[in-house]
């Protein structure tokens, strides 16, 4: 694929309930997802409510849009489905809230067939580095959830469509 094809948008399941991606949680962040050749990244507005302190975000809403938008691009690069097994968060700026921002993951490792590391980072609209992550997620094919029923049999077909969709 040349520069012509990027940035393109990453599939998402239409309905589905999820606080940071979903598109039917009335109180969601409502993320969408795109990709180039090495990285998945999405802009967002924290919005005042997930505070911790005035309007700095509360920094699980911050480690978990790192895991979010992490277990994305390996969704999206490797079609596969993610379990977060750790994750370490560096906070290196205050991420304020109301203001936009701009998540990224990358592959980092590829441990083996089952295991990744990745990185996360997010970005003030000023392009600075305000945190970063480190995640060690564990994959799983179509069949292997289905073997380990961590997932209904809905949301296996939902992800299957998506991966197929993703046709990278």
């Amino acid at each position: 694929m040349s520069a012509a094809d990027f940035p393109k948008e990453v599939p998402n399941i239409e309905g589905n309930r999820c606080f940071f991606c979903g598109t039917d949680n009335p109180t969601g962040l409502y993320m969408k997802f795109f990709s180039d050749a090495e990285k998945v990244f999405s802009s967002l507005i924290i919005p005042e409510y997930l505070s911790g302190w005035n309007n700095i975000a509360h920094g699980g809403i911050v480690s978990a849009i790192l895991d979010e938008v992490m277990c994305w691009t390996v969704s999206h690069f490797h079609k596969k489905l993610v379990l977060t097994k750790s994750l370490k968060v560096d906070f290196i700026k205050p991420v304020m809230t109301g203001v936009e921002i701009r998540a990224e993951g990358k592959v980092h490792e590829t441990v083996n067939k089952n295991e990744i590391v990745m990185k996360g980072f997010l970005y003030s609209g000023k392009n600075e580095l305000l945190a970063q992550s480190t995640g060690r997620l564990a994959m799983f094919t179509i069949d292997q959830a289905k073997h380990l029923k961590f997932l209904d049999k809905n949301s296996l077909n939902e992800a299957e469509m998506m991966f197929n969709k993703g046709g990278d």
